[in-house]
């Protein structure tokens, strides 16, 4: 006897085996080049695994969610977000002569460890857990906590302008934003070296070139 459940199921699973295979990422045996299969047709990327073609693979790969999936069963992944954040943030963060800002390169930097450990992840499985993996990572590497805390910052920010776009969901962020930031004295994280007061000969092998503000402040400073 066929029960409303197996019905529901049997739709489910007709409908997953109807929807096409995710094209993979590729290595060509003959010429060492990544290509993917596209519409039958191979799309050569690059060299195998360089930044470069996986870049490019990431973009035609969300081209094809875009033209493939109707449903939810395949999600944007956490490189691709990071891919879309970046074109965003190019023409965003720039300053009035359009040059690029130094918060591009900020972001740049942040996203890099996120991308070179859950690249491939789908943002729908991406949570605090990884989250703090990434920055267990950045200790390791012996960074400075105040730096840590600044990267994770810019990847939840990240996940924040993702929901501003229905790109990621709103329990994604909010989990996100569970991981509290590293405290002092309280993580294994590199203190910054403390800051030092300017010598006062420096100060005063400037003060020619400052304004009359500066020179105020240094004098009361003294």
């Amino acid at each position: 006897m066929t029960t409303e459940f197996d019905s529901v199921v049997g739709l489910t699973l007709k409908v997953v085996e109807e929807l096409p295979r995710l094209p993979k990422y590729c290595r060509h045996k003959g010429t060492g080049q990544a290509y993917v299969t596209l519409k039958g047709r191979e799309v050569y990327l690059g060299c195998y695994n360089s930044p470069k073609s996986r870049e490019r693979y990431d973009r035609l790969i969300l081209e094809w969610r875009q033209e493939h999936d109707h449903t939810e069963c395949y999600s944007l992944t956490v490189g691709q977000l990071c891919m879309e954040f970046l074109g965003f943030a190019a023409e965003y963060y720039r300053s009035e002569d359009g040059e690029p800002t130094t918060e591009l390169q900020g972001f740049r930097y942040s996203l890099k460890p996120l991308c070179e450990m859950y690249r491939t992840v789908s943002v729908s499985e991406f949570g605090p857990r990884k989250l703090d993996a990434v920055r267990d990572g950045l200790i390791k590497r012996g960074l400075a906590r105040s730096t840590i805390n600044q990267t994770v910052g810019r990847i939840k920010r990240v996940f924040r302008w993702g929901v501003s776009r229905e790109l990621v969901r709103s329990e994604i962020l909010a989990s996100l934003s569970a991981l509290d930031g590293l405290k002092a004295g309280r993580s294994r994280a590199v203190e910054p070296p403390p800051v030092e007061p300017v010598l006062e000969e420096h100060v005063e092998a400037i003060s020619p070139f400052v304004t009359t503000q500066c020179g105020q402040w240094s004098a009361c400073n003294g």
